[in-house]
Order: structure tokens, then sequence, then C-alpha cells
């Protein structure tokens, strides 16, 4: 069965100790999910993600803010088991545990300014390096089905 949804994630944080940050991704993905009954309220599942990922990142410090954006690829692989609470003909209702990996292709961003109408020169950007977006992830889902 396909599965295609939005994914949404962010954080917020210090860097350096002086700069408020903030990274929102908003994600597109495709993917397969199957499924291995163990029992009738019980079954095991695991599921396989590819897509596209948007990443912004915001810094703020002594009221000036930069911030930049870029895509990049996105691939989520995922193993869980699924209990339902209410099993019936016409109605389900339950939980999923996930254990998951998320490998995401590492965004190249160089904040800049945000414009005033002024001419920005190119020694007034740095670039920030690669943000790492890879990693394991732990997911709770609450199901309903009609």
């Amino acid at each position: 069965m396909g599965d295609r949804r939005p994914d949404l994630g962010g954080a917020d944080g210090t860097l350096f100790q002086t700069m408020a940050s903030a990274i929102d991704m908003v994600g597109f993905t495709a993917g397969a999910r199957a499924a291995y009954a163990l029992h009738r309220r019980v079954s095991l599942n695991g599921r396989l993600e590819v897509g596209t990922a948007r990443t912004d990142l915001s810094l703020h410090a002594q009221g000036h803010t930069v911030s930049d954006a870029a895509w990049g690829g996105i691939a989520t692989a995922a193993a869980g088991v699924e209990v339902l609470a209410i099993a019936r003909r016409r109605f389900s209702f339950g939980a999923r545990l996930e254990l998951g990996y998320v490998a995401a292709t590492a965004p190249s961003l160089s904040p800049r300014a945000e414009g005033d109408g002024t001419l920005e020169l190119a020694t007034m950007q740095a670039s920030i390096g690669h943000l790492d977006l890879d990693g394991r992830f732990v997911m709770v889902s609450l199901l309903g089905q009609f």
C-alpha cells in the first residue's frame, strides 16, 4: 500500500552562546508500508519512503536576523508494532510505535541579512557549512479507522 505525506519538524536553540537559532523543515515523501498481523489486534510493520525536504535556518543576535533556505533529498526507513485497543469491523483505534532512521542530503546554507533595500556585498554573508539532518527517531502515532 502506498504512503504519501508531508513531514514537519523544527528545533530552536543557541549558537555560540549568543545567537538564537531556529531550524524548520517540511518534507514531502512517498513510499510503501508492509504489515504482518500477529493477532487481530497486534501487527508488525515496516516502511520505506523517499522524497524532498526544504530546510529553513534563521539566526538572531543583537537585533539582526540572517536566514537562508534550501531543498534536499530525504529517505526514511522504519520498523514498528501496531496495537489496536478497539478492533471492530467498522471502527478501530490504537497506537503505533516505530523506530527508524532518516537519511537526508545536507543542504548548503549561507544565511544573509533580511533586506531593507540596501545593496548586499559578498562579504556580508558567510557559509555555515552543511547541516547534518541524518539520525535515528522514535515515533508514536495514534490510529483511527472507520
